[in-house]
């Protein structure tokens, strides 16, 4: 189900209080999972740079804010949005595990929320505003207007990075999807994405830059 559609049907009852709860990670819609934009990387085509070259090209992301005015309480997070209520529910079980914690907020009325299975950890952005839900493949690492997240090797994931641009009333839009697996490069500890390049610090200290 289109979560963003349900939100919409939600909001028309604004007399009721609606309290909309999200027990699985499924249930989100997730914004980048068009394999259209899914980019094929040319492993040829990867370049070895120094540490000095890294360092001058880095880009240094931003920090997100702390959420203060949200907690999480019997394992449930609720997050007021304009016209209904939107709640995330632990589910410990054995076969069905999904835990949720409170990460922050990248700017006023955005919250970011992550959701951990025991084979990999899912990050949703919840715009207070109008209750949509974006779903991102890692933790958000923040420039002036681009989210760039790595997902990282996972049991049920690709390993893709994600890079979105952050558009006005938090929107986002997906400019690149991509993973470096097929490249053979799995532990990719920083990156960032400058003029169609991907930096990447990987395994034990090793720097290379490619074309994306």
């Amino acid at each position: 189900m289109d979560i963003w559609v349900l939100g919409n049907i939600l909001k028309m009852k604004k007399s009721l209080s609606v309290l909309l709860v999200l027990f699985f990670g499924f249930v989100f819609k997730s914004t980048g999972q068009n394999k259209d934009l899914i980019t094929k990387v040319d492993c040829d085509k990867i370049i070895k740079i120094d540490v000095s070259e890294y360092l001058e090209k880095r880009i240094k992301y931003k920090k997100l804010d702390s959420l203060t005015s949200i907690s999480k309480q019997e394992g449930e997070i609720h997050i007021p949005t304009k016209d209904l209520i939107i709640s995330f529910k632990d589910d410990l079980s054995d076969e069905n595990y999904f835990e949720y914690e409170i990460v922050g907020k990248i700017k006023k009325n955005w919250i970011v929320i992550s959701g951990e299975t025991y084979n990999q950890i899912f990050y949703y952005l919840i715009n207070q505003n109008d209750g949509k839900i974006d779903t991102i493949s890692g933790y958000p690492n923040i420039t002036d207007n681009k989210i760039i997240c790595n997902e990282g090797l996972t049991t049920d994931g690709d390993a893709f990075i994600e890079y979105w641009q952050i558009l006005q009333e938090n929107r986002i839009k997906l400019l690149k999807k991509f993973s470096l697996v097929p490249c053979e490069i799995y532990d990719i500890y920083e990156i960032f994405i400058r003029n169609d390049y991907a930096y990447v610090k990987h395994d034990n200290d090793k720097y290379f830059k490619i074309k994306i």
